[in-house]
C-alpha cells in the first residue's frame, strides 16, 4: 500500500507499507522518502522531515504492531 502527502509543508511525502509473508508470520515495514522541489527552503524542510520521520515510523510501527497482536 502506497501514500503520498498532496499538501501542506511535506507535500510529495511518500509512504510504502509492505507486508511479507514469513513462514506463517508477517514482516511490516514502512519506508518513506521525501523530495521538496522548492530549492533552499525545501532542503531545510527535507532535512527537518527527516528526523521527525525515523520518530513518527517507529510511533507507526509500534501502533500496528499493538493493533495487530490484538487480533
Amino acid at each position: 500500500m502506497a501514500t503520498e502527502q498532496i499538501s501542506g509543508l511535506v507535500k510529495g511525502l511518500k509512504a510504502e507499507y509492505i507486508f511479507e509473508d514469513q513462514s506463517g508470520r508477517t514482516k511490516f515495514s514502512l519506508v518513506h522518502s521525501f523530495h521538496s522541489k522548492t530549492p533552499l527552503v525545501g532542503r531545510i524542510v527535507e532535512l527537518m522531515a527527516l528526523i521527525l520521520l525515523k520518530r513518527l515510523s517507529l510511533n507507526t510501527l509500534k501502533r500496528i504492531k499493538s493493533k495487530a497482536e490484538v487480533c
